[in-house]
């Protein structure tokens, strides 16, 4: 900003004029707190209103898969059965029964056997029914 005159350039500079009081250093660090300090509510992604939606549908949908005594489902018994039966062929519990290999509807057994062994069968189709619950909700309503 190039300036007229010199006089022209200490008249924009804020420098206190003789009778004029100095603003107190406590004043100006008031105001710069001020300017500085302000709420952001979306700076975290967890503090999103959107966010917070979507845990709340989450866990009213996962809501009956804990609530109630025994989940039903189609073929979740079959599942259940498979991955127990699993257990007891892997362990030899079964003499003249074998793993045959198998190419589709595979995933939900090969998920559900660890979790039988980790968390026993009642937590381990609760947790694969809601995780289940969950992907089939939230991949319909994105397409």
């Amino acid at each position: 900003m190039a300036f007229p005159s010199v006089a022209a350039f200490f008249s924009q500079l804020q420098i206190p004029r003789p009778g004029r009081p100095l603003p107190s250093i406590q004043t100006r660090v008031v105001e710069i707190k001020t300017q500085v300090a302000r709420p952001r509510l979306s700076s975290s992604p967890m503090a999103r209103p959107e966010f917070l939606i979507i845990v709340a549908a989450s866990l009213v949908l996962l809501l009956p898969c804990i609530w109630l005594p025994q989940v039903e489902s189609f073929d979740l018994c079959s599942h259940i059965y498979n991955s127990w039966l699993f257990q007891l062929i892997t362990h030899q519990h079964l003499p003249g029964l074998w793993i045959a290999r198998q190419s589709t509807n595979i995933l939900f057994d090969n998920l559900l056997t660890p979790l039988m062994v980790w968390l026993g069968p009642v937590a381990a189709q609760r947790i694969m029914v809601g995780a289940s619950v969950l992907l089939l909700f939230w991949f319909g309503i994105s397409v």
